[in-house]
């Protein structure tokens, strides 16, 4: 009989360093087909607390329908907060974004506004779902955030290693 023991942590991942966050300075977006006009006026902003928010760039153009439009800025600060934010009247009409330092894809935990058009499903971690067939759609015409909580450049998502935690955050299963 072999004998599987589990180990489990009862504390959450610490948070990253700042220093270990990479300056977002590229985002790809692709708009809802069909709804492309209502982009235009969408900021890219980053925060450090959600609270207070640095715009990094400004859609001015109503990019091409059925495609990723990509936007390049210069940024040299890092923050743990990234979105987009659209302004009333724009619903949140995003397939896909996707956040980049450079080549580099920043992944994170999604956030953003609350609901759907109806209750009909499309939140807003449909942007974040890698589909482009699916999209949020905001439940009314509010300004409306999509964004991450960023990790760690030098980790994926969940990839931890035992110095984040002491010996009391695990208990063993057997």
């Amino acid at each position: 009989m072999t004998r599987r023991t589990t180990y489990y942590c009862t504390q959450p991942p610490l948070a990253p360093p700042a220093a270990q966050l990479a300056p977002v300075n590229r985002v790809r977006y692709y708009p809802r087909p069909g709804f492309a006009t209502r982009t235009p006026g969408t900021l890219v902003q980053g925060s450090p607390d959600r609270q207070s928010w640095t715009t990094l760039h400004t859609i001015t153009a109503t990019p091409a329908e059925n495609q990723f439009t990509e936007a390049v800025f210069a940024n040299s600060l890092a923050f743990r907060y990234i979105r987009l934010l659209m302004p009333a009247g724009g619903y949140g009409n995003f397939t896909e974004i996707e956040f980049y330092h450079d080549a580099t894809r920043l992944v994170g935990t999604p956030f953003g506004s609350s609901g759907s058009y109806l209750n009909y499903g499309n939140t807003f971690e449909k942007v974040f779902d890698g589909d482009v067939t699916t999209f949020f759609d905001a439940p009314d015409s509010n300004p409306t955030e999509m964004g991450l909580e960023l990790l760690a450049t030098s980790a994926a998502p969940g990839d931890f290693s035992a110095a984040d935690f002491s010996a009391a955050d695990f208990y063993v299963s057997a």
